[in-house]
């Protein structure tokens, strides 16, 4: 189930990626990439990812994504320091030392919290991660888009106690 959810965050990434990286910028929202970009307005992508999970009552806790996050494979570092409704969120990356975020969203797809948080940097123009929140097992994993190299990385993050 892992590698399935993966995949597909992995091909709403790429064409959003694709999108931002064909020399105009994009403020497209991330609930409308993942949602297939029908809706333009952000309220409305809000309310088309809040009604995945119109079937069931229990909605993901977004609350939950804040915290240290530490990738399994080195040190790197996500630091989620706020969520806001709206899907929006403050958040910080370290590798080990700090790199710019330049945006940072959340939404419930599916009933998962999906998060992506793109960086802008020196080295790391418009590399992203977007990542699916396991409550289970309490840990984020997905695809980590490197830019300069144009190559997908299947990551994982555990939160840091």
């Amino acid at each position: 189930m892992k590698y399935f959810t993966q995949i597909l965050i992995s091909l709403a990434f790429i064409i959003t990626s694709c999108n931002s990286h064909a020399g105009n910028v994009d403020n497209q929202s991330l609930s409308d990439s993942v949602a297939g970009g029908q809706n333009k307005n952000p309220a409305a992508s809000q309310l088309t990812a809040d009604t995945a999970t119109a079937t069931n009552p229990v909605k993901p806790d977004y609350n939950r994504l804040v915290g240290d996050w530490v990738r399994t494979d080195g040190d790197k570092t996500i630091r989620i320091k706020s969520v806001m409704p709206d899907g929006k969120m403050d958040a910080e990356y370290f590798n080990p030392k700090p790199i710019h975020v330049g945006r940072a969203e959340w939404l419930v797809k599916d009933n998962n919290l999906v998060l992506f948080v793109e960086l802008q940097d020196v080295n790391y123009p418009g590399s992203a991660y977007t990542l699916q929140y396991y409550p289970d097992e309490d840990g984020l994993a997905g695809i980590y888009y490197q830019a300069l190299e144009k190559v997908n990385y299947e990551v994982e993050f555990v939160r840091q106690r």
